[in-house]
């Protein structure tokens, strides 16, 4: 079996193009935000809802990510390994990867989505079994 379902096979693919297309060196946490949103019709609606459509989530994550010199390919930085370290060892979709990524209250993805007034409503669905 598989670890990842496709969509959230398909979202770290795209967050590795954001990262490369940012000129950011290391893949983060936010830019697989980025790629589940593109991935997963589902998680790019839902984020619209809460006032970040893709264009906006994508020049938030740019904006504050310091571009440094990159390799010709990005690396997974350190906060995307500690992310994938709390990914469940069964197969996972990207639904699953979205409520990783925000267990964590003090990231920058939880803090970008939270500045939402709907949040704390998705939050809680999102966190339900």
């Amino acid at each position: 079996m598989k670890r990842y379902s496709p969509d959230a096979a398909k979202a770290f693919l795209f967050a590795l193009r954001e990262c490369a297309s940012m000129g950011h060196s290391t893949v983060q946490p936010e830019h697989l935000l980025l790629g589940l949103a593109k991935a997963n019709q589902d998680i790019g609606k839902d984020l619209n809802s809460l006032g970040f459509p893709l264009e906006r989530l994508r020049t938030l994550i740019k904006n504050s990510n310091q571009t440094s010199a990159r390799a010709t390919l990005p690396s997974y930085g350190q906060g995307l390994r500690k992310v994938l370290s709390k990914l469940p060892q069964q197969q996972i979709d990207a639904r699953g990867v979205l409520k990783v990524l925000l267990l964590d209250p003090s990231s920058q993805c939880y803090e970008l989505l939270s500045s939402s007034t709907d949040f704390p409503g998705f939050y809680r669905e999102l966190s339900e079994p």
